[in-house]
């Protein structure tokens, strides 16, 4: 079973590149032919082409590239599995669009996650789950500079760790309030938009949905929690921003964030190639990497879209993207050890302060319960068939029969 899809979008030229940028550098450098729809052809320093599940072109609606590629993740999310879509490309390449984490919208371009949310509560209120007492929580954290920000967290000290203890799950029941909640997030933002890029700012976004559904297991109903996870990736450039050249010192404000840019393509190069035959990923690299080692793994339903700019002024930032795809195309679910912090709590590291972990701990050892009750019962049945219980049985019927004769 395949449990990860990719995709590609490629968006328009702007209003604003057409001023900007000199008319020898607008020419389109990525095309699709209708031969092989779900192949690029990038004429760059050598013509290379792209293979993906899903391409779409500078023309593709929002409605048309949520209905075919998230869509059928709603019903793999609400049957409890943990479901992650995840968007990256250079900055300005149309990422926070895709995912609809963008200050302002209309009906026509919203977002996944707006578009998501509809059809997830939706179907939480529907007959189907009324009668089970479902609700959903959500969450919204930023990843900036290597540290982890809890955007919905009221005064206090919003910083998280690795695994995101003290995360805030904020519970909702409509569209609205979860429309309230990014909003808030926004403007929690710490770091400022770019002036080409006012709504995609170079930081990283997980927008987190948890829905709690009874659901039957064996004829029992058990609370199954699954979590549908939104990545928006910081922009992945190494070499300039648009509009920024001059200021490329201040476009990497510290280490950790030009690290952070390296490690997330060291580990998406190091899940994807099958010449390694090193089971070590390089998760350690950075703080986002090890956050989202259980956002690609784990046998999580995936989606991943790169997004691109079709022109050749980015076509350095453009290769750099669909090379990182190539890799993530790759990645093939099987057991992996991972690279991980020394975890210095015994209880974390047992996992008992992790919920998932413990409802399958549970399913886990309810179906050993069944199993062993079943063994014991076929154990019992051929025992009376074989007569190998007699000797006890006749010892107790030898003595009630000597009662009965006294």
């Amino acid at each position: 079973m395949n449990l990860l899809h990719k995709a590609l979008r490629i968006r328009p030229l702007s209003a604003e590149e057409l001023v900007r940028i000199p008319s020898r550098l607008q020419r389109n450098v990525i095309s699709t032919t209708p031969f092989t729809p779900n192949q690029v052809v990038i004429q760059g320093e050598k013509k290379q082409s792209f293979t993906f599940d899903h391409v779409f072109g500078p023309e593709t609606t929002q409605k048309e590239i949520y209905d075919k590629t998230v869509m059928k993740l709603i019903d793999q999310f609400l049957e409890g599995n943990n479901v992650t879509v995840l968007t990256f490309g250079h900055t300005s390449s149309g990422k926070s669009y895709t995912m609809g984490t963008t200050e302002k919208s209309t009906h026509e371009s919203k977002g996944i996650i707006p578009r998501s949310i509809t059809t997830l509560l939706s179907c939480v209120n529907s007959t189907q789950y009324k009668t089970r007492k479902p609700f959903m929580k959500v969450s919204f954290v930023e990843i900036y500079n290597d540290e982890s920000t809890d955007l919905l967290c009221e005064g206090g000290d919003r910083k998280l760790n690795t695994s995101l203890t003290g995360l805030q799950e904020i519970r909702v029941n409509s569209a609205e309030e979860v429309t309230g909640l990014l909003s808030l997030g926004q403007l929690n933002r710490r770091s400022n938009a770019q002036d080409l890029n006012r709504h995609d700012p170079d930081n990283s976004h997980v927008i987190v949905f948890s829905p709690k559904l009874n659901k039957q297991f064996d004829g029992e109903w058990v609370t199954v929690t699954s979590k549908f996870h939104f990545v928006d990736l910081a922009g992945n450039e190494m070499v300039r921003s648009f509009g920024l050249e001059h200021k490329l010192k201040e476009h990497f404000t510290s280490t950790n964030e030009l690290t952070t840019k390296v490690a997330i393509g060291n580990a998406i190069c190091a899940l994807g190639d099958p010449s390694e035959n090193s089971t070590f990923l390089p998760y350690k690299g950075s703080k986002l990497t090890r956050i989202l080692q259980n956002y690609l793994c784990n046998n999580i339903q995936a989606l991943i879209i790169a997004c691109v700019s079709p022109i050749e002024y980015n076509i350095k930032e453009t290769v750099n993207t669909l090379e990182y795809a190539k890799h993530a195309r790759k990645i093939k679910y099987t057991h992996i050890n991972h690279q991980e912090d020394q975890v210095e709590e015994k209880e974390e590291e047992e996992g008992w302060n992790n919920l998932e972990h413990l409802q399958n701990l549970v399913l886990k050892l309810r179906s050993e319960i069944k199993a062993l009750k079943g063994a014991l019962t076929f154990s019992f049945d051929n025992d009376l068939e074989s007569g190998t219980i007699s000797n006890d049985q006749s010892s107790l019927s030898s003595s009630n029969n000597e009662k009965e004769i006294n």
